[in-house]
């Protein structure tokens, strides 16, 4: 708990972006132009996208056009764009209380609506955004009341694109970046050569859940020695292969852990030394790195610390 109010509280990097918008009532378009910063904060209930519209507004001159519409949001459907793929989020409800009113001269309001995600969403989006820059696309809808004349909702479109840097700091700002959330896929759709591979993960993940560790290791085990009958993964070099058939009964977790260390050192050596091109490794290169690396450093205190 005291780590998600720590990001509560430091959620305070945004991201603005101009965007004109039309909404009418009346026959007249209310919203001249809006200006839309983007934040995430984070409570104990998880991650939460905010999106606060300033709206400025055309003057309402009562005099000619009557009492003034109070204008009372409605939930925005929210889009996001990455890499030419649109992704629907979710609703983002406007925050209680929220509410606007033109004047006679032009004015400016705010409001301000907030999408609740989990990690593991925006793990998905991360994904999807793969480096890039995100564009976030709010349907708005609000219903003017006190005012009879104009009471059909009112709808209009706004959007903000968020560059890649200025996105990773909004992220960074709630605490996204402090746990490591990568989805895999047990089952990928299509890969016949791989079924076998896949079931024996899922069990492995069966056995995690109901606490049997030990299971759960030799299940991942089976999974590994499975890989060679779909044509992947048996081409190893014949003398670890040979290292690994002779002394595998005979290490101690402490040289496992080392070796482990070993083999993750020598998959990253090429990105290291610059000897392939930038695009020879992809998103799912770099999750199994970081996933692996996190999880061996996890284990340095318990294992390769112990005498």
């Amino acid at each position: 708990m005291c780590a998600s109010k720590a990001a509560y509280y430091r959620a305070n990097q945004e991201a603005t972006a101009m965007w004109e918008i039309s909404i009418r009532t009346g026959g007249r378009n209310l919203v001249r132009r809006a200006t839309v910063t983007v934040r995430c904060r984070r409570s104990i209930a998880g991650p939460e996208i905010q999106f606060r519209i300033s709206f400025d507004l055309h003057a309402w001159p009562s005099a000619e056009l009557g009492t003034w519409p109070v204008i009372a949001p409605q939930d925005a459907e929210v889009y996001a764009t990455a890499r030419g793929t649109e992704t629907f989020l979710g609703y983002a409800n406007p925050l209680p209380g929220e509410g606007m009113s033109p004047s006679d001269g032009d004015s400016t309001r705010e409001l301000t609506f907030a999408l609740s995600m989990t990690d593991a969403a925006l793990a998905r989006l991360e994904a999807v955004r793969d480096g890039g820059e995100i564009s976030f696309k709010l349907m708005v809808g609000a219903v003017p009341v006190q005012c009879r004349e104009h009471s059909r909702v009112m709808r209009g479109e706004v959007r903000a694109t968020v560059p890649r840097d200025e996105w990773v700091s909004v992220l960074r700002s709630a605490g996204f970046c402090e746990t490591i959330v990568i989805e895999l896929p047990v089952r990928v759709g299509g890969s016949t050569e791989l079924a076998d591979s896949h079931a024996r993960v899922a069990s492995a993940m069966s056995a995690r859940d109901e606490g049997r560790h030990a299971d759960a290791m030799a299940k991942c085990r089976a999974a590994l020695e499975a890989l060679p009958q779909g044509g992947f993964g048996n081409k190893a070099p014949s003398t670890i292969a040979q290292f690994l058939q002779e002394r595998a009964g005979k290490l101690t977790n402490v040289e496992r852990c080392a070796a482990l260390q070993a083999a993750l050192r020598l998959f990253m050596s090429p990105a290291v030394h610059g000897a392939v091109a930038e695009d020879t490794f992809a998103r799912e290169d770099s999750e199994l790195a970081i996933a692996m690396t996190a999880s061996l450093v996890r284990l340095a205190r318990r294992w390769a610390e112990v005498r």
